[in-house]
């Protein structure tokens, strides 16, 4: 899991490690909030796995230096719902089955901003 992750992050050298940091502040928050076991190790796989679905966007958004166009941050938002496509076809097993679910809504906001379903609060998974 690391090694995919860590596909994603090679493809910039500004992003790389960048999973692995996600999930090293996912996992000591989840200390803090004692958490049991089967929701930190979900929360691990989240973390690392998160922008998986960056593979599907274009290189030239993807490795853009600069601020984005319209069309291009349309298209940089919808590399959470290809990464629930993609982890939806892992075979993760029962504890682990949130992942895509919780993986998708990285860029969720409390204030119901963000993306890609505007949830807001308590609506957002772990």
């Amino acid at each position: 899991m690391r090694t995919l992750s860590a596909t994603v992050d090679a493809k910039h050298h500004l992003t790389a490690g960048h999973s692995e940091r996600v999930t090293e502040y996912a996992l000591l928050i989840a200390k803090q909030m004692a958490l049991n076991n089967g929701d930190v190790e979900m929360l691990k796989y989240a973390g690392l796995l998160h922008d998986i679905g960056k593979v599907g966007i274009q290189d030239a958004v993807l490795l853009k230096y600069g601020p984005f166009t319209p069309e291009e941050r349309a298209e940089m938002e919808t590399h959470t719902v290809k990464t629930k496509a993609i982890l939806e076809n892992f075979r993760f097993s029962k504890p682990l089955s949130p992942v895509p679910h919780v993986a998708s809504h990285h860029h969720e906001r409390f204030d119901g901003k963000g993306y890609p379903d505007k949830l807001k609060g308590e609506e957002i998974p772990l």
